[in-house]
């Protein structure tokens, strides 16, 4: 995984490309609705390859999260 952007604020943005073992890249990306340190994080999240709209997601314990994801 390539993380592209990451700003974990209220109205930031990420963006990540994911790689599979033929060389097809795969583009994840959405906007923090809510980070509320350490309590919660809110985001939307798409795949760049559907056509479907924006996902919503939260998590309960962002620290446990970035520990979980970002070793």
């Amino acid at each position: 995984m390539n993380l592209e952007t990451f700003e974990p604020r209220n109205g930031g943005i990420w963006g990540y490309i994911q790689q599979d073992k033929n060389g097809n890249r795969y583009g994840f990306h959405g906007v923090f609705q809510e980070v509320a340190k350490p309590e919660r994080i809110i985001n939307t999240f798409e795949f760049e390859g559907l056509p479907e709209k924006a996902v919503s997601d939260s998590y309960d314990r962002l620290d446990e999260l970035l520990k979980r994801n970002f070793k």
